[in-house]
């Protein structure tokens, strides 16, 4: 019985010194592990910005219009994360940093949760370029009136709201979804996603979109309206039928046919599913 003892409080011992030595070897430290740590909030307004250029793991990007001509960023910087902010040569450059948790990546522990969202204000009119990177971080762009967006993800999903382009629009989603309402673009505007695609007063000189899933759209008004699904694809275009040139494409059903000689062209193919487009 004694030596059973004996044996056990060894074998505990020396567990604690095991985890001591790594504990020392991976730089742990108890406090970052806990979850009582207040977010410091950040605020810093630039001027004279020619680009903004957005890196994020899962930081969710918020874009609003701006009451000046100053390009406003505000942040909350936490145990987990932290946000680099910085404006060089005009290049206004913004990244999500993951702080490292030693002891947590060491034993493969994933204790990080979502972090704060990211707000950028955009002068109205915004004449630089916006370039956005993420691994899953979402963007919901709303109201603003810029030059150009671009919004590359990995998972993350793309929702924009009464926003206008002097030039282009493109958003690329490997694993997530796109909500799209009320955009207008002198230019083109390029919408690839896996998942859902969702589409309502679009406004462009050429519209190009393709998702893996469903595709519906409503009051749609393009030069040249291309679209691509790998399932059904249904939505009302503006115009009469008359006004189109037609290429269609489906493996079951659809109510338009390949054809027509009018100014605008309209392209649509459903690789697996029907095609439902009605003109208004």
């Amino acid at each position: 019985m004694k030596k059973s003892i004996i044996i056990g409080l060894v074998l505990i011992i020396l567990g604690i010194c095991l985890f001591g030595v790594s504990a020392f070897n991976v730089n742990f430290n108890l406090t970052r592990l806990s979850t009582a740590t207040e977010p410091v909030a950040n605020n810093e307004s630039f001027d004279n910005v020619g680009a903004v250029t957005i890196k994020s793991c899962n930081t969710d990007i918020i874009l609003l219009p701006s009451a000046n001509d100053q390009v406003t960023v505000s942040w909350c910087d936490t145990v987990y994360y932290s946000i680099k902010v910085e404006n060089n040569n005009n290049t206004l450059k913004i990244e999500t940093i993951k702080n490292s948790l030693k002891m947590a990546e060491y034993l493969n522990i994933n204790l990080y949760p979502k972090a704060y969202n990211i707000i950028v204000n955009i002068p109205v009119g915004y004449e630089g370029i916006i370039n956005i990177e993420s691994v899953s971080a979402d963007i919901e762009a709303n109201g603003i009136v810029a030059n150009h967006l671009l919004f590359n993800s990995e998972k993350g999903d793309g929702k924009f709201k009464k926003c206008t382009f002097t030039e282009d629009l493109g958003v690329n989603t490997e694993k997530g979804k796109i909500d799209a309402e009320s955009l207008i673009s002198n230019g083109n505007i390029v919408l690839n996603c896996k998942k859902d695609l969702e589409l309502e007063s679009i406004k462009a000189n050429n519209l190009k979109i393709s998702s893996n899933n469903d595709v519906e759209f409503e009051n749609i008004d393009a030069l040249e309206f291309t679209v691509d699904s790998q399932k059904d694809v249904k939505g009302t275009v503006l115009g009469n039928i008359n006004d189109y040139t037609i290429v269609a494409n489906s493996k079951k059903s659809s109510n338009i046919k390949s054809g027509g000689n009018g100014n605008k062209k309209l392209n649509v193919n459903s690789q697996k599913g029907k095609i439902n487009i009605d003109f208004n």
